[in-house]
């Protein structure tokens, strides 16, 4: 599914149950392989797009929006508009989420080539007039999908990314390994030895949510029991799932590659040289395929706790 975020006032009736318009607009977008979240004001949509920032291919907005700006003049459509393009600059550098704008209002439509511009090329129009221009949205939505990496890595990590809601992951775990894989696969970061710490804070929190699994942690040492106490560390944890004749083998050795390197990666200040190697070497170009071992290893992890 093709993610899309839409800011309308209309979109919910004064019950807060979705409007006939908007249930209309979202179940034809369903059909046509786009997923329409609606929200009523830009705060609420502008805070689920900082939750899930990778997560959105593009965003809807209505420029006649009254009630979305909740009375204040400083979260109007051209406050959200520059707000937006922000926050694309401070992640990736990126272009999405891509903006279109979808009003009933004459007046704007009419004015629209004075005062918006196409976010891309591919878009056929300043403003879509609602409704009668919604097939015509979702057509623009679509072909722009084709050339969004944030759609192309949802649709061949749909499974994995699915799972990740399933297993009650936090959205900020979620947006890591979005980003893990956006900057890895996509962006061919293969030098940025920083990745390392976000590797190693979605281990450690897979190694606390497997070792809780009943069957795993039957044998489970009483030192591992009491989290946060000196020896439940992320290599005694680590060891305990190698020694664990429950866990085949291929998880046991992709637990032990990635927390040796993501311990060595991502505490290059120490003064241990292992740390220093690891890290030197990956910024320097030096080792350009143990970022994506590294990845690789944390997705088979992922899949397997998944199946448990």
């Amino acid at each position: 599914m093709i993610n899309v975020l839409w800011v309308d006032d209309l979109v919910f009736t004064a019950e807060g149950t979705q409007s006939d318009i908007c249930k209309s607009i979202v179940n034809s977008a369903y059909d046509e392989g786009i997923d329409i979240i609606p929200y009523a004001t830009y705060v609420d949509a502008y805070k689920e797009l900082e939750n899930s920032p990778s997560k959105w291919t593009a965003i809807i907005l209505d420029v006649n929006n009254s009630k979305a700006t909740e009375g204040n003049e400083n979260q109007d459509y051209l406050s959200m508009r520059e707000k937006i393009i922000e926050f694309r600059k401070s992640h990736h550098n990126s272009v999405e989420p891509y903006i279109f704008v979808f009003s009933a209002d004459q007046g704007t439509i009419a004015d629209a080539k004075k005062y918006f511009r196409r976010d891309s090329e591919l878009q056929r129009m300043e403003v879509y007039k609602k409704p009668s221009d919604v097939a015509v949205l979702f057509d623009d939505i679509k072909t722009i999908a084709k050339y969004s990496e944030n759609y192309a890595i949802y649709k061949e990590h749909e499974s994995l990314l699915n799972n990740l809601v399933k297993m009650n992951w936090s959205s900020q775990e979620q947006e890591i390994v979005f980003s893990l894989i956006k900057s890895i696969e996509k962006q061919n970061d293969y030098k940025n030895d920083s990745i390392f710490n976000g590797m190693r804070k979605l281990l450690e929190s897979t190694l606390y949510r497997i070792l809780e699994y009943k069957g795993i942690m039957d044998d489970l040492p009483d030192y591992l029991k009491t989290k946060k106490n000196q020896e439940d560390s992320l290599n005694n944890r680590s060891n305990y799932i190698g020694q664990n004749k429950r866990v085949p083998v291929y998880i046991q050795r992709a637990f032990h590659s990635l927390t040796v390197n993501v311990q060595n990666g991502s505490h290059k200040d120490s003064k241990k040289e292992s740390n220093i190697v690891v890290a030197n070497d990956v910024s320097e170009g030096k080792a350009p395929y143990l970022l994506k071992s590294c990845l690789y290893d944390l997705l088979t992890i992922i899949v397997w706790e998944a199946n448990l």
